[in-house]
């Protein structure tokens, strides 16, 4: 389980998230519309359609006018082609940017729907940030890994905690060997954490208190 300053820095780092305004105005949603409900035929989607997936993720985050293209090939960065974070080869999952509107995001055919569900709600989560000129500020020297945990956060607090939980754990077959392993940069217990306390918030229609991190 976790300890007391690893949930107060959850709760700090939520609410903190929740100081944007684009985040505040998404606390008048009803809890039904507040959380994306992945279900069975989503799971489908990710599998044999995944372009319509990704789209059904973009309409509940209202994310008007923001256009996402879905790749199973991995792209090499360019000048014209950023990638957002570091490039990697492994990595289940990469968004680059062609513009501030037009985004490519490249998904792994070889894990889950559950996996490629969670990869989905995470790379929205960065387009998200960049769309609502949401930028997190840390005073630690670990900015990059404290921004990916921060977007892991966001994805939840856009009401995609289910998504994130669900696919956190994988396992998949390659050259005959079985792989395990977690994605993403918080652990599941965490996030499910995270998840716990935004849906008592909003259940209980508590006024999230607004404090900054530090």
């Amino acid at each position: 389980s976790l300890a007391k300053n690893e949930k107060r820095t959850i709760e700090k780092n939520v609410k903190y998230i929740f100081t944007f305004e684009d985040l505040k105005r998404r606390l008048i949603l009803s809890h039904r519309n507040f959380f994306f409900k992945p279900t069975y035929k989503f799971y489908d989607l990710c599998e044999r359609d995944i372009q319509e997936a990704v789209n059904k993720i973009l309409e509940h985050c209202d994310l008007k006018n923001i256009y996402v293209r879905i790749t199973h090939e991995r792209l090499v960065p360019s000048r014209d082609l950023k990638c957002l974070g570091q490039y990697s080869t492994e990595v289940p999952g990469l968004t680059y940017i062609l513009s501030p509107s037009h985004y490519t995001i490249f998904v792994s055919k070889q894990y889950s729907s559950e996996t490629k569900g969670a990869v989905l709600a995470h790379e929205i989560a960065h387009i998200y940030a960049i769309a609502k000129n949401i930028a997190f500020k840390t005073k630690s020297d670990r900015k990059t890994e404290f921004i990916e945990q921060m977007t892991d956060l966001l994805a939840i607090c856009l009401g995609l905690g289910k998504l994130m939980i669900r696919g956190n754990t994988y396992s998949f077959v390659k050259d005959d060997k079985e792989f395990f392993g977690s994605l993403g940069y918080l652990k599941g217990d965490i996030l499910t954490y995270a998840q716990c306390f935004l849906e008592y918030k909003l259940l209980n229609q508590e006024i999230i208190e607004i404090k900054k991190v530090s």
